[in-house]
């Protein structure tokens, strides 16, 4: 699926609107959202309510809901980010050391 940068899609919103084709939406290179175009044909429309279909009872199957889904996916953001964090102290700390090393030199 193409991907498209929020700022450009901002900039550019009638062009894309008239785009037949679904496309997610980036900022900062995280996927925000999609845009599905209702201007579709018929078919294809029923295609996506098909596969909105199987969602929905993916999700009871599984036995979670939405919001456990969204919970989820922020939880996952935090971890990332505090990884980001730790790898990014430890840099720092390297840094630091490599400095130590060079003033013993």
């Amino acid at each position: 699926m193409k991907r498209i940068r929020l700022q450009e899609f901002r900039n550019d919103l009638e062009k894309y609107i008239s785009v037949g084709e679904p496309f997610a939406v980036t900022h900062h290179g995280q996927t925000v959202g999609y845009f599905l175009p209702t201007h579709k044909k018929s078919e294809q429309i029923e295609s996506l309510k098909i596969a909105a279909e199987k969602l929905d009872r993916l999700f009871v199957d599984r036995g979670i809901t939405e919001n456990e889904l969204v919970e989820e996916f922020h939880q996952l953001q935090q971890e990332e980010k505090k990884s980001l964090l730790e790898v990014l102290s430890n840099l720092k700390d390297f840094e630091e050391d490599i400095g130590d090393i060079d003033e013993a030199l």
